[in-house]
């Protein structure tokens, strides 16, 4: 680059314009929040992946390779960011496991750490307690979100997950009693909406996800001849591995039989 002089006019060659936008940070993975989690020093080595299953099992995180946040845990985050932030901060658990950690080095006494483990979540009570119809109406809000599983074709209004009096899940339209729409749901695995509709019968498309974080997306009417079709395939598919797994079976239990008896002789 040539020197320049203070006031000096200079030849404009080219302008070029540019139009970009902040991407945001990429999902976290499995190994990504152990990482992380270590960082933070919560937890140990041995309970991460626990601490990851449970909170995909109470459906607070979904995916596998790219984990996202579910509706109500950004509820929760939120609210209690809101309203009592030190539970929120990794600051609180990673203190109370160093403290354990001393008690078990014997570097301090049991009884003085269970007082002052007792007197924080004393106080944290009392925050929860004081605000706890905002923090109620705030979660019952995303709640009703996670729920919503598409809209109904008879009357365009939502469907959402219901229980029954028998404790089974099933989907209801939001309209009732003007709309007494029902659908029977799976009694396992997690449901999600995913935005789309059946090109068969019109009504929303659900995946339902596995605990291992898989997932299969079918449409909501049970009666849809699309999903009767695609029952059929999972079915032939669920036979043919259980029909090769009995097989394996057999002959493992034909390979140790051989086995024992060359030992016999």
């Amino acid at each position: 680059m040539p020197e320049l002089q203070a006031k000096e006019l200079v030849d404009v060659l080219n302008i070029k314009k540019e139009n970009k936008e902040t991407t945001p940070p990429n999902h976290y993975t499995e190994a990504g929040l152990i990482k992380l989690m270590e960082e933070q020093n919560l937890g140990t080595k041995s309970t991460r992946p626990v601490i990851i299953k449970k909170l995909r099992d109470r459906g607070y995180i979904q995916g596998t390779k790219s984990i996202t946040a579910t509706n109500i845990a950004i509820a929760v985050c939120s609210v209690l960011n809101k309203h009592c932030e030190v539970v929120t901060k990794p600051k609180l658990t990673a203190m109370i496991e160093e403290d354990m950690e001393l008690v078990a080095t014997g570097k301090k006494e049991k009884n003085e750490v269970v007082d002052k483990t007792r007197g924080l979540l004393k106080d944290i009570v009392k925050i929860l307690v004081k605000e706890r119809n905002d923090i109620a109406t705030e979660l019952r809000s995303a709640t009703r979100n996670d729920m919503t599983l598409g809209n109904c074709v008879k009357c365009g209004k939502q469907l959402v997950i219901r229980i029954s009096k028998n404790n089974k899940r099933f989907a209801a339209c939001s309209g009732y009693p003007n709309c007494k729409n029902t659908f029977p749901l799976p009694q396992k695995g997690k449901l999600e909406a995913t935005g789309k509709v059946c090109e068969v019968c019109g009504y929303p498309i659900i995946k339902i996800v596995t605990r291992k974080g898989s997932g299969v997306e079918v449409c909501l009417n049970h009666k849809c001849s699309k999903r009767i079709e695609q029952q059929k395939v999972y079915e032939a598919e669920l036979m043919e591995r259980q029909e090769a797994k009995e097989k394996k079976k057999m002959q493992f239990a034909k390979k140790d039989k051989e086995v024992t008896k060359k030992k016999q002789n």
